[in-house]
């Protein structure tokens, strides 16, 4: 009966770190998703500015990337996803994500302009930058509709 319960366990955990990792890989491709729209948003130029400001990192133009100071990366260049994920920082950083919202704000003034300025004036009135993320990807996506 005990080695039961011992296996039942060893199972139970094989499963549970299963599924931590599939919900990371989600949560991985989200992000890579919603940054690579706001990327598109600012456009090529602006982006790789950013990248290489920020983070001393280069395009390739064929879909990857090296960092400045980095043999490896000339070597072994840095995916696209990777990144999107690790290193275009829209979801984390505010050095990031304050340059497309003031793209947004001096750029766009119909309708939905109120309720994006309302929504991400609160999200920063509470430091809340995974709201504010989310708000820009919203506005991003709701604008790309209708242009």
């Amino acid at each position: 009966m005990e080695k039961e319960n011992i296996l039942d366990a060893i199972n139970r955990e094989y499963r549970d770190r299963e599924l931590i990792e599939k919900e990371r890989e989600i949560k991985a491709r989200k992000t890579i998703e919603k940054n690579k729209l706001i990327a598109d948003f600012l456009g090529d130029k602006v982006f790789h500015l950013m990248l290489e400001g920020i983070n001393g990192i280069y395009p390739n133009f064929d879909g990857t990337y090296y960092q400045s100071g980095d043999d490896n990366t000339i070597l072994n260049p840095l995916k696209e996803d990777f990144v999107f994920e690790f290193k275009a920082n829209f979801h984390t950083s505010w050095d990031w994500l304050v340059p497309v919202i003031h793209k947004i704000l001096h750029d766009n003034n119909d309708s939905s302009f109120f309720k994006f300025s309302m929504s991400v004036s609160n999200a920063i009135f509470n430091n809340n930058i995974d709201n504010a993320h989310n708000v820009v990807v919203e506005f991003i996506k709701e604008y790309n509709q209708k242009t």
